[in-house]
């Protein structure tokens, strides 16, 4: 998706992505970090800039090339075009806003801790149609959009089963309870076997 608009808000957006990276580092050692749909690179760059090595996939020109400017490794490339054995050790993946857009989440899920490094944390963001804001605003919700393909309520990827160690950040991408959740949620966990295979294969 091209979004002409997307950098007017470049500065909430990067302290946005510094937030959700505070959250990553929690949960994976420092290394290897790869960002699925990286847009525009602006979690990219601040990731590299706290020390990680980064890469970016990114279909869209226009973004691809805006990333590529701000000197970021960025490949016109999807999930299934990478080979674990060759492409994979990464300490940490982020799908931010990326899954409602995908016709096989389940199979991103599972391609991507295909790549994680032993001990490694994927980390995905995606809008909560069961979240109070979603339940309020009714057919008027912004999460229901026609490129959003599938919807994953909290408690789908929140199931029995997932570790007790994954930490759920707060739903507005925000300080936990700092304001009303605007209907997206974040999740990072380590890929284990007590993952639920419909969730993500292990790891």
């Amino acid at each position: 998706m091209e979004d002409d608009h997307y950098l007017d808000e470049e500065a909430g957006r990067r302290a946005t992505s510094r937030r959700l990276l505070r959250h990553v580092e929690k949960a994976a050692p420092h290394g290897r970090l790869l960002e699925v749909g990286c847009g525009h690179g602006l979690l990219l760059d601040e990731a590299r800039r706290r020390g990680w090595a980064v890469t970016g996939l990114e279909p869209a020109r226009a973004a691809r090339a805006h990333a590529e400017s701000l000197g970021l490794d960025v490949r016109d490339a999807l999930l299934d075009d990478l080979d674990p054995a060759t492409d994979g050790g990464y300490e940490a993946i982020v799908m931010a806003d990326v899954i409602e857009h995908l016709e096989d989440p389940v199979g991103a899920l599972r391609a991507a801790a295909a790549l994680l490094a032993p001990g490694g944390a994927l980390c995905v963001v995606t809008p909560d149609p069961s979240s109070k804001t979603a339940r309020l605003a009714g057919a008027r919700w912004w999460g229901y959009l026609p490129a959003h393909t599938v919807l994953l309520p909290r408690r789908t990827l929140l199931r029995p089963g997932v570790p007790r160690e994954m930490p759920l950040i707060d739903s507005s991408r925000s300080r936990p309870a700092a304001r009303p959740s605007a209907g997206r949620f974040a999740v990072v966990s380590r890929p284990s076997s007590r993952w639920p295979t419909s969730w993500c294969s292990t790891r």
